[in-house]
């Protein structure tokens, strides 16, 4: 019917099938095949609602269908539904969405479909209501008992309970105030009846902090937030408040006051991000996924449901972590039993997000969490952790983080074997990467242009300073030298930055006959360099031996042949290994159990 365009007709005969369970505060008890049947006519509703109502002007059918819910129920107070702005249906049609996929995932907890579009519809009305550009925001349930949890009204403000609250520690430190002055001598009545006179004052100050309170509540989360701390901007804001007011109070009391206010500011907070602790539903549809218990149901199986799964799961992983990196500290205790039952393969896709994150992440709740998710992952698969882990403990940019020492100490002591081949495979690899002569054959052909340019630019200073007839030659002569040298400074510190990095230990045959070969006319042709030339004419000289090492070794890497021994000798010698092949370590897994590694494969 829908497609023949009889829109009204296909909602009713639609909703006519869902309607007793849709209703009906509790899941009716059905055969599985049925329950599949109506979990999947809901996620069909859901799906028509978000793409037709609003554009084809179905409000009425929508009206008639909250009207259901309210049958069996107390009318609330209200307008007429059938005098409704085009900004109240769309909340009305949200509210129908969400019902539609939470009741799926109700009547068939193990089809991931209903899942992931339950978790996106959280996720999105989450979003929308920290989002100062959103029009309709859907504040409370208007018919829906079934997403009472969701749709909290009192998310938004503070409760009267928590007004008073406030007041109530604006006025015991100001009165702790009063009496501390009135024990020095003050008249007690006088400093109450001074505090009365100032009422007005106190309404407006205990306004403007809720109001603070209120609008802090729904900033958007760390990564998409100005501050990396909300507590301490809100602090400054509340500080603020009180300059302007001109209540004086000595710091302590100021700490004092502005850490009560916090708390209750903390309270708000978490329920205005609550609805993105229901997004947890993305860790149920990877449940899901993981088990291959779903059949079908996203794409309909075929040639491409493979891929799209894929797709899906990662799509979910991601959500979780932007929720975790976001949110983590006020979802805390939603987050944490959901993650530790979380399945583990997902996330190996996403480790470089993962250990980005480990570290950088301002807030060390959430950093913890991160750790005690890459700890499970190592230990389900300490393959796809062992590079990143080292690749980051060895940066020579920052010290490692405690969180990632505890991972790198955490594989050490179970997997000791498979830290010991990773870092050997990591050390042979980086030789075998880029040998010296590349190095440095790069280095001089990067220079030469500047090199060349600088050398004309001193010819023609060198030219205006001997038409200078004020000064002596050796004047001159010491002008041209200060002159070159300022000017191939940087051309010094590059080439001295690389004859430093290939002037170590050799490690392998190879560095071994670079230094014979090259070192000694290397470190020759850089003193010569660093040396200002005796006559002009001597400035072409002073890069020719540089190009004739970058010759040489141009003819060299056209020439010959390295074996891999040369290179890379203790990885030659490898027989067998516990480190896996670089970018094969994902598809290895084990159990719990297993902790022999010297059986599995994958490996060289």
């Amino acid at each position: 019917m829908r497609v023949e365009n009889k829109l009204e007709d296909a909602y009713k005969n639609l909703w006519s099938f869902l309607y007793p369970v849709m209703v009906s505060s509790e899941t009716a008890a059905c055969n599985p095949h049925e329950n599949v049947l109506k979990a999947k006519a809901c996620l069909k509703l859901s799906n028509w609602l978000q793409g037709d109502c609003l554009g084809n002007n179905l409000e009425g059918i929508v009206l008639e269908m909250k009207a259901d819910f309210k049958k069996s129920r107390i009318p609330s107070p209200g307008c007429d539904d059938n005098q409704r702005s085009k900004s109240e249906v769309s909340l009305i049609v949200e509210e129908l969405v969400g019902t539609s996929r939470k009741m799926s995932t109700l009547l068939c907890p193990m089809m991931g479909k209903s899942w992931i579009l339950y978790a996106s519809w959280c996720y999105t009305r989450a979003r929308a209501s920290l989002s100062s550009k959103s029009e309709a925001v859907l504040r409370f349930c208007s018919f829906s008992p079934i997403l009472a949890s969701e749709i909290q009204p009192e998310s938004f403000l503070l409760t009267e309970e928590e007004q008073l609250r406030v007041k109530e520690i604006i006025l015991l430190h100001i009165t702790e105030r009063s009496i501390n002055k009135g024990s020095q001598g003050g008249d007690y009545n006088n400093l109450i009846t001074e505090c009365t006179h100032k009422e007005n004052d106190l309404k407006s100050l205990l306004h403007q902090i809720v109001n603070c309170i209120e609008t802090a509540a729904g900033a958007p989360g760390l990564e998409d937030c100005s501050s990396n701390n909300l507590s301490a901007a809100l602090s400054s804001q509340l500080q603020q408040c009180l300059v302007s007011a001109n209540i004086t109070l000595a710091e302590t009391e100021v700490v004092s006051l502005v850490t009560d206010l916090i708390d209750v500011w903390w309270s708000l907070r978490r329920r205005r991000v609550s609805l993105f602790g229901h997004a947890q539903a993305f860790i149920s549809y990877l449940s899901c996924s993981s088990l291959k218990s779903f059949d079908g149901q996203l794409t309909g199986g075929g040639v491409d449901f493979k891929y799209k799964n894929v797709s899906y799961t990662l799509r979910s992983t991601l959500y979780v972590l932007h929720i975790l990196v976001n949110y983590g500290v006020e979802l805390k205790d939603i987050l944490e039993p959901a993650l530790s039952k979380v399945p583990l393969l997902p996330w190996q896709e996403i480790t470089p997000q993962l250990f980005a994150r480990l570290s950088s992440h301002p807030d060390k709740v959430v950093r913890k969490q991160l750790e005690t998710l890459l700890i499970m992952l190592a230990k389900h698969s300490p393959w796809s952790l062992v590079y990143p882990t080292l690749v980051d403990a060895n940066s020579p940019e920052k010290e490692p983080s405690e969180e990632l020492q505890n991972i790198l100490s955490f594989l050490n002591k179970l997997y000791p074997r498979l830290v010991q081949d990773a870092q050997l495979m990591i050390k042979e690899l980086e030789n075998v990467t880029v040998l010296w002569e590349e190095l440095w054959l790069g280095t001089l052909q990067d220079l030469h242009a500047d090199v060349m340019r600088r050398i004309n630019l001193l010819k023609e200073e060198a030219a205006r300073i001997a038409e200078n007839s004020t000064l002596t030659h050796g004047e001159k002569n010491k002008i041209n030298a200060a002159k070159y040298s300022a000017m191939m400074a940087p051309i010094v510190v590059v080439l001295e930055r690389r004859l430093t990095s290939t002037s170590r230990r050799p490690e392998t045959p190879h560095e071994l006959w670079f230094l014979e070969e090259y070192q000694e006319q290397i470190r020759s042709a850089v003193t010569k360099f660093k040396t200002p030339p005796a006559s002009v004419a001597a400035l072409g000289d002073v890069w020719r031996p540089f190009e004739t090492i970058a010759t040489s070794l141009a003819s060299y890497q056209r020439k010959s042949s390295i074996s891999f021994g040369e290179v890379a000798p203790q990885l030659a010698l490898l027989s067998s290994s516990n480190a896996p092949m670089p970018g094969l370590e994902k598809q290895i897994m084990i159990s719990e159990s297993e902790s022999d590694l010297d059986n599995s494969h994958g490996r060289l």
